[in-house]
């Protein structure tokens, strides 16, 4: 009888040990530091970028190919304008890069 209250227990204390954690880390990502939502966005950027970039290819060198055909026909240098260091994610969405940030693409 007393092992049969413990194993209950226990099951319940998992379970709501589990609900907290499949809760708690959803919102963490929405709600936590602003570091830690914006590399989560960044990075589910990049992988909804790669993947259109990269659909239908058939091996991992054709792949990298579209990558590079992508970021050189969509990147450019503004002629008459400051290099802005923000992160790769802003040079990407604006279609705008200078040296430095482009060689890091």
């Amino acid at each position: 009888m007393w092992c049969l209250y413990m194993k209950k227990k226990f099951i319940v204390i998992a379970t709501v040990f589990l609900l907290l954690l499949v809760i708690i880390l959803p919102l963490s990502l929405l709600l936590g530091p602003t570091t830690l939502r914006e590399y989560a966005i960044r990075e589910l950027v990049y992988k909804v970028i790669a993947d259109k970039v990269t659909k239908n290819a058939t091996n991992d060198n054709e792949k990298v190919l579209r990558l590079f055909n992508y970021l050189h026909y969509h990147i450019y240098t503004p002629m008459r304008s400051r290099a802005s260091d923000v992160n790769q994610l802003h040079h990407l969405v604006r279609n705008v890069a200078w040296c430095d940030s482009q060689a890091i693409f």
